[in-house]
């Protein structure tokens, strides 16, 4: 949604990032923590999804950071 906005407000991409980073972060803690039981594979794909919405964040932050 917030990709076909030709103007997109510095204070809904700053939530767009929070909410990313809360993400990754939740999906490490849930890799490790045990609440549900995961395979190798279910912790790796976790793991994979986390760094891939880490970078997305990252890119993000960059962006908000040019523009600011």
């Amino acid at each position: 949604m917030t990709a076909a906005h030709t103007d997109v407000s510095r204070q809904h991409a700053r939530v767009v990032v929070a909410a990313n980073v809360a993400s990754v972060v939740g999906m490490v803690v849930l890799a490790f923590s045990g609440l549900i039981p995961l395979t190798g594979l279910g912790i790796a794909f976790l793991l994979i999804s986390a760094a891939s919405v880490a970078v997305f964040a990252t890119w993000e932050a960059a962006g908000l950071r040019v523009v600011e």
